[in-house]
């Protein structure tokens, strides 16, 4: 009876809750380009042709819709459902998926969502939407980010912690203007008696400030993770602070740290270390020096889709460390692992030097590195194959594939728009130094040594020709080995 009572109370809801929104149609974008460019491969000699094109249509069929409750009494339901707007896409150079047709790829896009599911009690509520038990999280806004947009953490995000349950409620607290404080108690979907809890709390009173703490448990009977059958408890701990020095230049600095008891395995000569008792700690600290305020720039570099400096740029000048540290311990002995990186960059789009964008980012993979396997004995690994093999503790780290000493990748790029009569020549150049392999010697580690690994140099030519640009890029990704490529194209754009 009780389950029948409360279906029928969700539907009361939901049906309370249903609004139309507004149903339009209108052209939101409709644009498109062709280009063709002829190259030559300086290796090969070969030349060639490539012709593109590109461009495409929204057609908008309603536009987003909310709607919610409120009320002024103690005890209250508060929902808001959203409705994202309707349209219909197509987008050239590409193939519709379930079509033969060359040329066209596109679909509708809509979505429906409940944002809020909130039972008010006063100063406090109970939520009773899907959500998770982990903790924290930050990603520091830094001026450049890796050179290497694609590793783990490349960001120098310290990540949210905890073992994870979706279906439950939060239980929350707000003295307004002072702090914040919500508590999940979540279990796996349906009648499986693995549950956890995460507790988060953020500082509001100073303005500009950013703190939070968090601390999640697995609450599961015998405290074991229902997929690992290991311990899982963690901490986590973040801040950030933007002082203001005028109104063009500000400070950031930013701090994050993760200690977790993880599922984690550190595998060497074929032995297991970390199958319990295992600890992962995860630090970051960063600072940026920001000017005319343009963060998290994205993507679209000087060279594109981050070619020399990394996504997310940010107007300023910028440092950060990441440091990550991890013990584990099994009947075969023990295992410690440690490793930090650090990176230094600049960005700015033309707003301190009028028509120059420029950007550059200096890392260093593995500038703390040890990873120290112990067995039951209290011998460690690595030090008695170096007895063994009479080599050198580093090198053979080396050939097990652990890179125990520092890698260097210092990256930049520049351009500079020049007003020629109607028109507009924009100069442009990349370049990419990294540690560079020379050679292995019998006994010891590999040598490296700085030097340039990538150029790309180009002009372009706008503006000259209604709806028509031009390049010229010479572009070599490999000078060990490769003499590049030269490209000249022409496109044609509304």
């Amino acid at each position: 009876m009780k389950k029948i009572v409360s279906i029928v109370a969700a539907l009361a809801m939901a049906t309370a809750m249903f609004a139309d929104p507004e149903a339009v149609s209108s052209i939101a974008k409709f644009d498109g380009d062709a280009s063709v460019t002829w190259g030559v491969d300086l290796d090969s000699g070969k030349t060639g042709f490539k012709n593109a094109v590109g461009g495409g249509l929204r057609l908008v069929l309603m536009n987003e819709g909310t709607k919610a409750t409120s009320s002024d009494a103690t005890v209250w339901g508060e929902i808001e459902i959203k409705a994202k707007g309707v349209g219909f896409n197509i987008d050239m150079g590409k193939k519709m998926e379930g079509t033969t047709a060359p040329g066209y790829d596109g679909g509708m896009d809509a979505t429906m969502s409940v944002e809020k599911a909130l039972l008010h009690i006063g100063p406090a509520w109970i939520g009773i939407k899907k959500g998770d038990t982990k903790v924290g999280d930050i990603s520091p806004v830094l001026a450049v980010k890796s050179s290497n947009p694609w590793e783990d953490n490349a960001g120098y995000k310290v990540n949210a912690v905890g073992v994870n349950a979706e279906h439950g409620i939060t239980i929350g607290f707000q003295a307004d203007g002072i702090v914040k404080v919500e508590a999940d108690i979540r279990s796996n979907e349906g009648y499986t008696d693995e549950y956890a809890t995460a507790i988060q709390a953020d500082l509001l009173a100073v303005p500009n400030l950013t703190f939070s703490v968090g601390v999640a448990h697995n609450l599961t009977v015998g405290h074991k993770n229902w997929e690992t059958g290991l311990n899982d408890d963690a901490l986590f701990a973040k801040a950030a602070y933007e002082l203001s020095i005028n109104d063009t230049f500000y400070v950031k600095p930013q701090v994050g740290v993760s200690l977790e008891t993880p599922p984690m395995t550190i595998t060497a000569y074929g032995i297991p270390y970390g199958a319990k008792d295992s600890k992962k700690l995860v630090a970051m600290g960063a600072v940026l020096f920001g000017w005319n305020k343009n963060e998290n720039q994205g993507w679209n570099g000087i060279w594109g889709n981050p070619k020399y400096t990394a996504n997310n740029r940010s107007n300023g000048a910028s440092v950060a460390i990441y440091v990550t540290n991890q013990s584990a311990k099994v009947e075969e002995g023990t295992g410690v692992s440690t490793n930090g990186k650090l990176i230094a960059g600049v960005w700015d789009a033309a707003t301190l030097i009028p028509n120059l964008t420029f950007g550059a980012n200096f890392e260093v993979e593995n500038l703390i590195s040890n990873l120290k396997l112990t067995d039951k004995d209290g011998d460690e690994l690595f030090e008695e194959t170096a007895k063994d093999m009479e080599k050198d503790r580093d090198f053979v780290m080396y050939k097990a594939g652990v890179k125990n000493y520092a890698t260097k990748t210092l990256t930049a790029e520049v351009k500079y728009d020049i007003a020629v009569g109607d028109g507009k020549v924009t100069p442009k150049a990349g370049v990419k130094v990294a540690d560079k392999f020379i050679k292995e010697e019998a006994d010891k580690l590999a040598e490296y040594k700085f030097d340039v690994k990538q150029v790309s140099l180009g002009v372009d030519f706008t503006g000259f020709v209604p709806y028509t640009d031009f390049s010229v890029v010479y572009d070599n990704a490999d000078l060990d080995t490769k003499k590049g490529t030269l490209d000249l194209t022409c496109k044609i754009h509304f």
